[in-house]
């Protein structure tokens, strides 16, 4: 009789369904896109009293600073079996890398050769890194910038900005490095290890929505301007919130009190 993880495994197979297979000595767990499943080391299903679904993973987004080349070309070397070259879309000399790099990474022509700040060298899909990064330099080239926030200081634990929506928050509770959470309206929060970095955080989220709005072209129609704030806003957004955009900034308001009356109304 198959057990709980092998019922499931043959399952996922025959659907078709791509996973990978964790765990350690005690657990074994079986992930399937964001989602995980943990079954005990026997093969029971750990899910089955509370139901068969599957926890979702905690979600991070990411606020890092990286260097990265997109790649244009990978071509061999003269040692064909040990090394590799990589050329890339812009003008910087190629990198050659050991053929160990490759079969870890796997690289593809078209996605980023990536350098973190601590000097580790990977690979990102063109689509994941396009969607999570945006160049520094052209922030800066195009000068397409939020206004700078003007933080206030609601409580000793506290910060906050009227005008955007932007705010953060100290737990002393939380462990060293998560301790000020910021976020932007009621989308999803960063956590960082001291008050400066979560600023700074605030202050390039508004900076890179302002470029991207200003990369629309301007052979639009209003509506098609219209339509993806308003779409922002129903993810990010609360109800009670509104959306001022001039010619040259955006500013996010809330309500705090409002009265509707046509009492005094003449004629």
């Amino acid at each position: 009789m198959k057990t709980d993880l092998e019922a499931y495994m043959d399952g996922l197979k025959e659907q078709g369904i791509e996973f990978l297979r964790g765990g350690d000595n005690t657990n074994i767990e079986i992930i399937v896109g964001n989602k995980v499943r943990v079954f005990n080391a026997d093969g029971s299903d750990q899910n089955t009293e509370s139901s068969a679904s599957m926890a979702e993973m905690p979600r991070y987004q990411c606020h890092k600073k990286v260097w990265a080349l997109k790649i244009a070309k990978i071509q061999q070397g003269d040692d064909r079996d040990t090394f590799l070259t990589m050329h890339f879309v812009e003008k910087f000399s190629p990198i050659t890398m050991d053929l160990d790099w490759f079969m870890k990474h796997n690289p593809e022509e078209g996605g980023y050769y990536v350098v973190y700040q601590d000097g580790y060298k990977s690979f990102s899909p063109a689509e994941a890194f396009e969607g999570g990064y945006t160049l520094i330099s052209n922030l800066i080239r195009n000068k397409v910038t939020a206004k700078p926030i003007e933080w206030e200081h609601d409580s000793k634990n506290s910060w906050s900005d009227p005008v955007y929506g932007v705010h953060i928050y100290f737990d002393p509770d939380d462990k060293p490095g998560e301790q000020y959470v910021a976020a932007w309206g009621e989308g999803d929060s960063s956590s960082f290890g001291n008050l400066e970095e979560a600023k700074e955080w605030c202050q390039l989220t508004l900076n890179t929505w302002v470029a991207k709005v200003a990369e629309l072209p301007t052979a639009v129609t209003f509506e098609e301007v219209a339509r993806p704030v308003i779409e922002w806003m129903n993810e990010n957004c609360n109800p009670h919130q509104i959306i001022q955009i001039d010619l040259t900034s955006a500013q996010l308001f809330e309500g705090v009190n409002a009265l509707h009356t046509e009492d005094y109304l003449r004629g």
